[in-house]
């Protein structure tokens, strides 16, 4: 009787028997926050994006195998460059076509359709066009662990940038992670690195921010990829998303610098925003607004 059989993604059914799991199957909507998993390296199926910044939370949590979303692929790669990473590390790594799983959502990325994975993950049997839960049984059952500890200097670097104060007080502020939003950012307008989705259940922004950009990764399966942007609505903060392809995911400062709005909500819209605008422009119309008194500052 044949075994089980899965699509390799070109129209062609291979034999692939995954073996028993050898590593926990952990599903998380950031791979910044994952659950304990006890002594055994998981595989982590998660909601991020497949930047940079995610393979080193990733090389940090000490996973086996990673799968994320690959946020619409993006300038210079972006949304999938962790995934070189990994594989230099000795790490497992795959990402699902943004248009097949709602990104920030582990259970989408689950159901999603691998579109890339690394050399690691292709040789132990993950295929393109294969759906994620049975690439992440894949990796779980290929022999091995990750061959190099991580090395102390590799860091999480994000960073915060203050790149323009007004004489009022407000600022253009800039964040690699949207993780990054304090307290003290209460009169800013941040120009975030993240992607422009909900993640899981948790508010769009932790403070009421006087404006707020992200990077739509690719817009991606129903809206996804901007669906920040009604959250920031409702709760009275002007809100926009720059073009995948027009800045680096993961990376604050590009949102700034190279970023072209690609979305806005109503009350960015009512501050002059427009789609193809400049990201430096339009946050600097945020803060004019502010000065102006046309948006209310957070009490």
């Amino acid at each position: 009787m044949p075994g089980p059989k899965d699509v390799d993604g070109m129209g062609n059914r291979s034999n692939i028997h995954p073996s028993p799991p050898v590593a926990d199957l952990v599903l998380a909507d950031s791979i910044t926050r994952l659950p304990e998993t006890g002594s055994r390296r998981p595989v982590v199926i998660c909601g991020s994006h497949g930047g940079l910044s995610a393979a080193v939370y990733a090389l940090h949590a000490g996973v086996k195998g990673g799968i994320f979303n690959d946020a619409g692929i993006g300038k210079n790669n972006a949304g999938i460059a962790g995934l070189e990473v990994l594989e230099r590390y000795g790490v497992m790594a795959a990402a699902v076509d943004a248009f097949t799983a709602r990104i920030g959502l582990a259970g989408e990325t689950a159901s999603g359709l691998i579109s890339h994975a690394n050399p690691l993950a292709v040789a132990a049997g993950v295929r393109i066009g294969m759906d994620a839960a049975a690439a992440a049984r894949v990796m779980a059952g290929a022999g091995g662990e990750s061959v190099c500890d991580v090395p102390p200097d590799l860091d999480i670097r994000e960073v915060q940038r203050v790149v323009f104060t007004t004489p009022e007080g407000y600022r253009i502020v800039t964040l690699d992670s949207n993780a990054m939003v304090a307290e003290a950012n209460r009169h800013d307008v941040v120009m975030t690195g993240s992607h422009g989705g909900v993640v899981g259940n948790r508010p769009a922004v932790k403070f009421p921010v006087i404006g707020a950009f992200y990077n739509d990764a690719g817009v991606g399966k129903d809206k996804a990829g901007i669906s920040r942007l009604a959250w920031l609505q409702e709760n009275r903060i002007p809100g926009a998303t720059v073009d995948a392809n027009s800045a680096r995911i993961g990376i604050g400062l590009d949102t700034y610098r190279t970023g072209i709005v690609s979305h806005q909500n109503d009350l960015a819209g009512a501050a002059g925003i427009r789609v193809g605008m400049r990201a430096s422009e339009a946050a600097r119309r945020i803060l004019a607004g502010m000065a102006s008194k046309t948006f209310p500052l957070h009490s």
